[in-house]
């Protein structure tokens, strides 16, 4: 996995009259609330939230010191429209490695920070639904599902009087709906980089989240042009044409690996298909990993097709401490296999060349099995097939699903 981690950073702000303002990227512990800004108690509104960041979300916060007093956290705002008379406010999420500098004579704040979007994302806001959450689904610390970009947003601090918007730590004023609080624009990315394998999405692995990313191997498979792939590798069953890789669900926790035609029917391909699945797990507190399967393979040749799952604990070099066989598998074997006589005349029709000659994999031992993972330690848990021979495994496919629960 190549990411990177990035601390942090406190960025301070000098009011004067012995009041900092100090701005921090933080992942929240509860769900906060709405948030209304006032100029007076009972006065107008004049910025006001309709939603709020909840637990575990990656927040911009802030906390006030005068003399000895200190406001608790709140997320900081940012007004969501190109019109800076609205009033709409949204919190910073996925705020990343922020810098911030202040000019009193104009009370002008200038911020720039980083982020990860979606990797098909070209806009030039900072739009959160475009946002690559570092979160339990689509998950890739490598390549290809996200890309960095570097933001900028303005604004100026004011002391405002505030409704909601605390975060956790609750400070020793002991009235703090008067607060000094900063109200940015809508932020803009000033650059962004699309990544590449030397270059990760930025993560702070202290979230409450797991994190998981895929990799994919398949050798002996045809390509569209007719040619085979030797060893081909890839992060997305996207990224290739003819992937025999596909995922199931949105949250990329289930995975299928289709066979391809054999040499005896249905398809071109006459060598041995292998094909392994990568999937490789962190997380801040132990887990429950439950892993579930099923398959067919060829019906002809006893054990002819065979399945490994493998589970391993990695050092930070993604070097392996130690691996284990959880579970194998193998196909039925043993029935007939049927053919169509006589051969088709080009153009060929393959799917009706004959009746798929598969049955249901025999597993040991049975599906579904549950492994204890420790906190903060990364594991590579291995989906590995081959058929064995070139021959009988017209239909066949394995899936193979997995589900986390903190332990």
């Amino acid at each position: 996995m190549n990411v990177r981690h990035v601390n942090r950073p406190i960025c301070s702000i000098n009011l004067g009259n012995q009041t900092t303002l100090g701005l921090i990227p933080q992942i929240i512990g509860d769900d906060s609330d709405v948030m209304v800004i006032s100029r007076s108690e009972g006065g107008p509104t004049i910025y006001a939230s309709t939603m709020a960041p909840i637990s575990n979300d990656r927040v911009l916060v802030g906390v006030s010191i005068s003399g000895s007093k200190t406001n608790g956290f709140r997320w900081v705002p940012y007004i969501d429209s190109d019109d800076i008379t609205s009033t709409v406010i949204r919190p910073f999420v996925e705020v990343y490695s922020p810098s911030i500098s202040y000019d009193s004579g104009t009370n002008l704040l200038t911020m720039w920070f980083w982020t990860n979007f979606n990797k098909d994302y070209t806009g030039t806001e900072y739009d959160e639904a475009e946002l690559f959450v570092l979160d339990v689904e689509n998950y890739n610390g490598s390549v290809g599902d996200a890309h960095r970009a570097l933001c900028i947003a303005t604004g100026s601090v004011d002391k405002f009087y505030i409704s909601g918007g605390l975060c956790d730590a609750v400070g020793t004023e002991d009235d703090p709906t008067y607060d000094w609080i900063p109200v940015f624009t809508k932020p803009k990315i000033a650059s962004d980089l699309t990544v590449d394998s030397s270059r990760g999405v930025m993560v702070d692995f202290d979230s409450k989240r797991s994190m998981y990313s895929w990799k994919f191997l398949q050798e002996n498979q045809i390509q569209p042009d007719g040619n085979y792939w030797d060893d081909e590798v890839y992060t997305d069953t996207d990224m290739i044409a003819n992937a025999c890789w596909s995922f199931v669900d949105v949250e990329k926790t289930i995975v299928r690996l289709d066979i391809q035609g054999d040499a005896t029917c249905g398809g071109r391909n006459t060598r041995i298909p292998t094909a392994m699945a990568s999937c490789f797990i962190r997380h801040s507190a132990p887990l429950t990993l439950t892993i579930n399967w099923e398959g067919e393979g060829g019906n002809v040749e006893d054990d002819n097709e065979q399945m490994m799952v493998l589970l391993a604990k990695l050092d930070e070099n993604e070097f392996v401490l130690e691996e284990e066989k959880l579970a194998e598998a193998h196909s039925p074997g043993g029935n007939p296999y049927v053919m169509t006589y006589p051969p088709l005349e080009p153009p060929f029709d393959f799917s009706t060349l004959c009746v798929y000659g598969v049955g249901p994999i025999v597993s040991d031992p049975s599906p579904p099995i549950q492994v204890e993972l420790d906190a903060q330690t990364i594991y590579r848990l291995q989906f590995w097939v081959t058929t064995k021979s070139n021959k009988y495994h017209y239909g066949a496919y394995y899936q193979f699903a997995i589900t986390m629960e903190e332990s």
